[in-house]
This record gives structure tokens, C-alpha cells and sequence, in this order.
């Protein structure tokens, strides 16, 4: 009878249950593998925050690029019309652009700076002529005219030397082409490390003047 009670007891909670004892070697199982996790993880973050950044850095670098597209567009634009005497890159001396005369028009400079409101840095004093070494961050323009009526889209040289390029004005209906290179620089010191200094984003855009 004894024996009966002391069996419902334990079935009903009435008697006191032994304590469970942590094992010390499950403890130092979860340290280790806690260990382990942080070691893969040291292992794995240099290329997760590559990847983060490069994300970020390509979104930029496609986002310049549409707003160059757009800006060379827009430079055609002015370079092709016979009703502005402003159409070349500052403006011809000889005509109403000189500077000591009041513009009658936006010069392709001008047209592709307001265009382009990211970049900052442009470098149009010499036709978009390249220095020796392009900073990065900086936009330069280049404006090309083909030499006779049957030439085909003249395309950019990026030359050092001032004289190989002149500034379009002659009349013929004659192709132009205006080209902006832009040295891209990434924000992130990881993927700029990979970057040379010369890498850039390019647009050109050819039209037909109407003078």
C-alpha cells in the first residue's frame, strides 16, 4: 500500500525530483562554437563589405554615366544651331560671345555644366583637351567638327597638345561631335584601391550643324 502512494507521488509532483546537473562539457562545446562563428565570420566580412561597397560605388558610377549621356545631348544641341553664335565651347571671339560683349546665347560649356548639376569640376578652357595626368572628380569636354561635308562623325582624340583640337564654327553642314570624359573616383577607399586614376565614363554625340 505503502509502495502505491509513494507512485501516485511521483506521478503527481509531490515528491521532490533530483537536480540536472549542467555537463561542463556542453559548456565548452558552445564556447567553442561560438568561437568558430566569429572566426568564419572574421573570415568572410572583407569580401561581404567588398561586395556592400562595389554595390554602391557601380550604382554611382551608372548614375554619372546617364548624367553625362544627358549633358553630351545636351551640348550637341547648342553646337549644331546657326541662330547662336555662342555655340562653341566659350564662345568665338570674333563674334558676340568676346567678353567684353553681352552672350546672345549659352555656349556648349555652359548648356552642358547646367545639364550636368553632379559634377562640379569641368575643364573646358582648351577644348577638352587632356592633360598629361586627368584629376580625378574632374569632367573634361571635348568639341570635334569633321573637316569636309561627305566626313563621318568625328570622333574625340583626348589629345595633350592644344593645337590638334579647334573649336567648331565653320559652315557646311558638317557632322560635330562633343565628347565628355568624366575620371570617376569612388567614394569607398576599398574599391578606389582597386580603380586606376585613369578610368573614366564616356559619352559622345554626333550631329549634323545647321550652318
Amino acid at each position: 500500500m505503502i509502495g502505491w502512494w509513494l507512485g501516485v507521488a511521483r506521478c503527481y509532483g509531490a515528491m521532490p525530483q533530483p537536480l540536472v546537473r549542467t555537463h561542463p562539457q556542453r559548456v565548452g562545446t558552445r564556447r567553442a562554437s561560438i568561437g568558430q562563428s566569429a572566426v568564419e565570420f572574421a573570415l568572410v566580412a572583407p569580401l561581404l563589405f567588398l561586395l556592400i561597397f562595389g554595390i554602391v560605388d557601380f550604382g554611382r558610377a551608372m548614375f554619372y554615366q546617364n548624367e553625362i549621356t544627358n549633358a553630351a545631348r545636351e551640348g550637341a544641341r547648342i553646337a549644331i544651331l546657326a541662330s547662336n553664335p555662342c555655340n562653341t565651347v566659350y564662345g568665338n571671339p570674333a563674334d558676340t560671345c568676346s567678353s567684353g560683349a553681352t552672350p546672345a546665347g549659352p555656349s556648349v560649356c555652359s548648356a552642358i555644366e547646367g545639364s550636368a548639376t553632379l559634377i562640379s569640376n569641368w575643364s573646358c578652357s582648351e577644348d577638352g583637351v587632356l592633360p598629361a595626368s586627368p584629376t580625378p572628380g574632374w569632367a573634361y569636354v571635348e568639341v570635334d567638327q569633321a573637316s569636309t561635308a561627305g566626313a563621318a562623325c568625328p570622333g574625340a582624340t583626348g589629345a595633350t597638345d592644344p593645337a590638334a583640337v579647334t573649336t567648331p564654327r565653320a559652315a557646311g553642314n558638317l557632322l560635330i561631335t562633343v565628347t565628355i570624359r568624366y575620371y570617376f573616383r569612388p567614394i569607398t577607399p576599398i574599391v578606389g584601391a582597386l580603380f586606376p586614376s585613369s578610368f573614366y565614363l564616356s559619352s559622345s554625340v554626333c550631329a549634323r550643324d545647321e550652318y
